[in-house]
C-alpha cells in the first residue's frame, strides 16, 4: 500500500491514500511510477521499492509467456521503465540489487526455454542389454585358457 505523500511542505494530509498495487493494471502502475519519480524524494522510496516488486511478481507470473507479447504491451513498458528508473539510482545498493534481478529473470524467461517443454519427446533410457550367447561363449573360452594349478598330487600305484 502507497501511504500519501505531502503536497506542500508543511501541509499534512488528515488522510491516507493507500493503493492496492496488485490489482492496478500495468497502465496505472506506469502513471504511478512516474508521480513517484517525479516526487523524488527519500520518502518516495519505499514506495518505488514496492511497486518495483509487484513488477518482479508480474514478471515472475507472465515466466515464459513473455516471448509471445508485443513490445508495445503496458506489460513490456512498464518494465522498461521501472528498469531504467532503477538503473538512474543504480549505486543505491537497494535499488541496483532489484535492477540486477529484474535484468536476470526478464531475459531468462526471453532468452530461455522451459525445463519441461522439450521440442523433442523425452524417449526413456533403453533397457539394460541382454547377455547373448556369443557374448558367454566368449566368456567361457577365457576361462578355458586360464590354467588352474594343480594342487594335489598323485596317488602312487603300487
Amino acid at each position: 500500500m502507497l501511504p500519501s505523500f505531502q503536497i506542500q511542505a508543511g501541509w499534512e494530509s488528515p488522510f491516507t491514500l493507500e493503493l492496492d498495487l496488485e490489482f492496478c493494471p500495468n497502465e496505472e502502475c506506469i502513471n504511478i511510477l512516474k508521480i513517484l519519480k517525479s516526487g523524488c524524494t527519500s520518502d518516495c522510496d519505499a514506495d518505488i521499492i514496492y511497486l518495483t516488486d509487484i513488477v518482479i511478481s508480474r514478471i515472475h507470473e507472465k515466466n515464459y509467456n513473455i516471448k509471445t507479447l508485443n513490445q508495445s504491451d503496458p506489460f513490456f513498458i512498464l518494465v522498461r521503465y521501472t528498469f531504467q528508473y532503477l538503473n538512474s539510482r543504480k549505486y543505491e545498493e537497494i535499488f541496483n540489487s532489484r535492477r540486477i534481478y529484474i535484468h536476470d529473470i526478464f531475459n531468462n524467461y526471453l532468452k530461455n526455454e522451459p525445463l519441461d517443454s522439450s521440442p523433442h519427446p523425452v524417449t526413456p533410457p533403453p533397457p539394460p542389454a541382454v547377455e547373448t550367447k556369443s557374448k558367454i561363449q566368449n566368456i567361457k573360452d577365457t576361462v578355458k585358457e586360464v590354467s588352474v594349478p594343480k594342487i594335489m598330487k598323485k596317488a602312487k600305484k603300487n
